[in-house]
């Protein structure tokens, strides 16, 4: 998986923003990507990798105020779902302070998309601050509003799809359903689990529930995971 997470890096368009990335052992199946600082996503690379590898590649992440997630198979997103798709475009447009801060958006997401016609139309106001105040088309609220029959990939066998389908409507406490999501996925890696991993004075239990940031992480791997550069050395 390095060598095509390189390779998938070296000739990419958009910018990289993050230095290096974490690599779990592989478990049930499936490999897990902690990119760049904790809560930091790569859609761009996910979703090459699920082309690249043949497979499925699975996105969640949660922040404050809202959670998110992306099922990539064959190069192709097959599934989207923001639950603060407001904050995440005021987020990105105060992300962007100059017009080569724009090659960090991902120009296949519709929201990236958004964002950079946002901004251009920003521009020619000759307004330095977002407004926040247009309100978003139904058709892009409509792409990430999630569909749980999308998720049926990654889901437990006997998971209600009427319930996941709740926990994605609007006005669900997102802290909430954020860890029922959890609870539903079968995923490794998500809820606690403890791995061991070297330390000076020996063994230590490592919770990998919480995602690990890379730099907190170097040097202290639990056995099987590995800890890469971003681009080739």
């Amino acid at each position: 998986m390095p060598e095509a997470i390189w390779d998938i890096n070296q000739i990419r368009r958009q910018r990289l923003y993050y230095s290096s990335l974490v690599l779990s052992a592989p478990r049930q199946g499936w490999v897990r990507l902690v990119i760049g600082e904790s809560g930091v996503v790569d859609h761009l690379l996910m979703r090459n990798l699920s082309g690249r590898l043949g497979t499925l590649a699975f996105e969640l992440q949660a922040g404050m105020l809202g959670f998110a997630y992306r099922l990539h198979e064959g190069g192709r997103t097959t599934g989207a779902f923001e639950s603060n798709l407001t904050f995440y475009v005021n987020q990105r447009l105060q992300m962007i302070t100059t017009p080569r801060d724009t090659e960090l958006l991902d120009l296949v997401e519709p929201i990236e998309r958004y964002v950079l016609k946002r901004y251009q139309a920003r521009l020619r106001r000759r307004d330095p601050q977002p407004t926040g105040r247009e309100s978003l088309p139904d058709d892009l609220q409509a792409h990430y509003a999630g569909d749980a029959s999308q998720l049926v990939p990654v889901l437990r066998p006997e998971t209600d799809l009427t319930f996941v389908t709740r926990l994605l409507e609007p006005g669900f406490n997102p802290e909430a359903a954020f860890e029922y999501l959890i609870s539903v996925l079968a995923l490794p890696y998500l809820r606690a689990d403890e791995v061991d991993a070297p330390r000076p004075d020996g063994l230590a239990a490592l919770d990998v529930g919480e995602a690990p940031e890379p730099g907190v992480w170097h040097g202290v791997l639990p056995e099987g995971w590995l800890h890469i550069s971003a681009r080739k050395p």
